[in-house]
């Protein structure tokens, strides 16, 4: 067993360990009643680990929630970097803001500012003691979780998908496995909604802003290079996981200077940036048409600035679901934890979804790599020539 794999499976271990003694401490039996929509007045819903994707994902749902439920209130919590993202969805009614890891007494007082809901959705697999507290705390009438090991959680869409940390997870059981939007849709369905009347499609967030980001955002042109449009490569997630190795990293950026006339933006964060540069520098010349993100205010304006280009390649989700919720063809790579690309594949005709039979990204095969992006290129020669 590697050494990633052993860390793995020992913060595995202990989050079992913990889970079962919270579930002792704050696990209750909810009410057995079938939900209906035309008695949840109140909805909460749990947002605080601020990833793109998520909130890109939760943004239809909401505007669905609406429009069952046209009075209902609606509130989200948020951490405050997420928080522009939300608040772009006029469907919501309150944001409450609160730390990613909100203490007991933060916990405690929120329950009291919220007091009582009808309904609180927390899609999480398995939920932690700060989850349980505030879960215990509010008591609401019907709860959605992703934890199918809890009293609590009396709607079960759990039943719908396959556990992303399962060791066993195989393309044929992720088949049945519905999509992370398709699970939220899940919830109302199980409410009483029609399901033929639900509108699946994403929200276009902050469209207006758009034609200004050329000119906000000058790190997405490079005045040196007489380029045809904007490719986004993405080659580090959010994960340690999944990281791109600096070999494959050069070798596609060589094919997108030589397959097309394209400025390249290299997507890394500040922290990474200054690493990568020396890697650029050693194989390309300060005229190469690659630039680096500078630093942005908030989530806002990453969304904004990704959705100005034409072309996006990456291993992210998050920046794959902004591809697929701006109508931008993008190529994504997915490792060969299938129940986790069921869950969060780009829902888009526009998403070319490649897994590789890896479970790190450092593992996949150069060769491979490049191979779909010279295929994906190919593809959208339209746009690149």
């Amino acid at each position: 067993m590697s050494l990633s794999r052993l860390k793995k499976t020992i913060i595995r271990k202990k989050n079992d360990i913990r889970h079962f003694f919270n579930k002792l401490r704050y696990d209750y039996q909810a009410t057995t009643e079938k939900p209906v929509i035309s008695k949840i007045q109140h909805i909460v819903i749990h947002r605080l680990d601020g990833k793109i994707g998520d909130a890109i994902c939760y943004a239809p749902f909401i505007r669905e929630l609406k429009k069952a439920i046209p009075k209902c209130i609606i509130t989200v919590l948020v951490t405050s970097n997420i928080q522009p993202v939300y608040e772009a969805i006029e469907e919501i009614n309150e944001l409450k803001v609160l730390s990613k890891k909100p203490s007991s007494k933060e916990i405690d007082s929120i329950a009291g500012e919220l007091g009582h809901c009808d309904l609180y959705i927390h899609l999480f697999e398995q939920l932690n003691g700060r989850d349980f507290r505030l879960i215990n705390r509010l008591r609401p009438t019907w709860c959605a979780t992703l934890d199918d090991g809890v009293k609590l959680d009396n709607i079960g869409v759990y039943r719908y998908t396959e556990s992303t940390s399962s060791t066993c997870n195989t393309e044929k059981s992720s088949r049945k496995s519905l999509h992370f939007m398709e699970l939220l849709f899940k919830i109302l369905t199980e409410c009483g909604v029609d399901n033929s009347s639900i509108d699946r499609s994403y929200m276009k967030l902050f469209n207006e802003d758009l034609q200004y980001a050329k000119e906000k955002y000058p790190f997405m042109t490079d005045n040196s290079v007489n380029s045809k449009g904007i490719v986004i490569f993405n080659p580090y997630g959010a994960s340690s996981s999944r990281k791109l190795k600096d070999e494959a990293v050069i070798a596609i950026l060589k094919i997108l200077r030589e397959k097309t006339s394209m400025q390249i933006v290299l997507w890394v964060t500040p922290k990474e940036r200054v690493t990568v540069e020396q890697m650029i520098r050693k194989t390309f010349n300060e005229n190469s048409g690659i630039s680096f993100p500078k630093k942005t205010n908030n989530i806002k304006e990453v969304i904004v600035a990704m959705a100005s280009c034409q072309l996006m390649i990456g291993v992210d989700t998050g920046s794959a679901h902004v591809a697929a919720c701006y109508n931008i063809p993008a190529l994504t790579f997915y490792s060969n934890n299938m129940a986790n690309y069921s869950r969060w594949y780009a829902l888009s005709p526009l998403a070319t979804n490649v897994i590789l039979n890896n479970q790190f990204y450092r593992e996949m095969s150069t060769k491979d790599l490049c191979r779909h992006v010279n295929l994906f290129l190919e593809k959208h020669s339209d746009i690149v020539s």
